[in-house]
């Protein structure tokens, strides 16, 4: 499971799921999702050259993959220092995942990317006014005790101590 650090096993998992999907003769979208969702994974487990294989593999399947390849290819490309690329290409992900609501784990996790890539690239104001900014976002439809929130206002203070 991703979200309890367990992202070798889950891109294990996602990866097998994938290739399940391709035998069975699934649409791109489905394959995609799985794709990108291993991607995400193979970043938490710092196998980076394995992610972009998983995002050329999920664009090779359309001429769109959508916002959360963006996303996700956004965050890869910081993590491997193209910070301005992966910011251009998380804030157009953010725009496009901003109608699936601050529920969606993954695009409050596109949230955290940019604002973890405004901090890499050395603005550490414009990264607590990132997470500022998904914080807002996040209380106008959830309640403060939410886990979303309380995970972001913890990035926030972590931010605040740099």
């Amino acid at each position: 499971d991703l979200s309890l650090g367990q992202s070798e096993e889950a891109a294990d998992l996602l990866a097998r799921a994938e290739s399940a999907a391709a035998a069975a003769g699934q649409g791109p979208d489905a394959r995609i999702d799985l794709l990108v969702l291993a991607a995400r994974a193979l970043v938490n487990a710092d196998r980076l050259d394995e992610a972009q294989q998983r995002l050329d593999a999920a664009k090779a399947l359309s001429a769109d993959p959508g916002p959360r390849w963006r996303a996700m290819q956004g965050r890869l490309w910081t993590v491997r220092g193209r910070t301005e690329e992966g910011i251009a290409w998380l804030r157009a992900a953010i725009t496009e995942l901003a109608v699936a609501g601050p529920e969606d784990d993954f695009a409050t996790s596109a949230r955290y990317a940019l604002a973890e890539a405004i901090g890499f690239s050395g603005d550490h104001a414009g990264e607590l006014a990132s997470l500022d900014e998904t914080l807002s976002w996040q209380r106008a439809s959830l309640p403060a005790e939410h886990p979303q929130v309380l995970r972001t206002r913890l990035r926030r203070l972590v931010s605040l101590r740099l």
